[in-house]
């Protein structure tokens, strides 16, 4: 693969996550694609902050989610062949989403299932837009810092009732 594809995969796969934490509630440190540790990419929610079931669920979904939307709009006809939007989205958490599943402790048959399909329509699909501009933004500075995080998607049309009980 390609680097630039690299970059676009990880800006998506990111600014997914983000997206689903703004959309959440929750605040945000920072999002990058700097490939550190292991991983192309990461969000970082505040240091020593839990979360609760239900929202690392969705956090954790939404960045393969959202890779896997953008690979689907990415590819051309004959790359969309027989195959389904969930395809995309299972290649993108066979790719690279491994770590994200590690939140579901063992628990993939049918909760993961279920959770995938929720964050799509849910997060992902409705604030497209935040997903896109998120990813843009990543690609052109590698790092975003949350304030600008949410900046983007405020812009883009993430609701501000979402934001406004940002957990700190």
């Amino acid at each position: 693969m390609a680097d630039d594809e690299v970059d676009e995969r990880t800006a998506h796969h990111e600014a997914g996550h983000a997206v689903a934490y703004l959309a959440s509630g929750l605040s945000i440190r920072y999002a990058t694609i700097r490939a550190r540790g292991g991983n192309h990419g990461r969000v970082a929610p505040p240091r020593r902050r839990r979360i609760g079931v239900t929202d690392a669920y969705v956090t954790a979904c939404a960045g393969p989610v959202a890779e896997g939307l953008y690979l689907w709009h990415a590819a051309d006809e004959d790359d969309r062949a027989g195959c389904e939007v969930n395809d995309f989205i299972m290649a993108a958490w066979l790719a690279g989403g491994c770590g994200d599943m590690q939140v579901f402790d063992g628990e993939r048959e049918g909760v993961w299932d279920s959770w995938q399909d929720t964050t799509k329509t849910m997060v992902v699909e409705r604030y497209w837009p935040a997903v896109t501009a998120i990813a843009e933004a990543l690609l052109i500075h590698n790092t975003l810092p949350g304030r600008v995080l949410r900046e983007l998607a405020e812009d883009s049309g993430l609701p501000l009732w979402c934001m406004a009980g940002l957990r700190r």
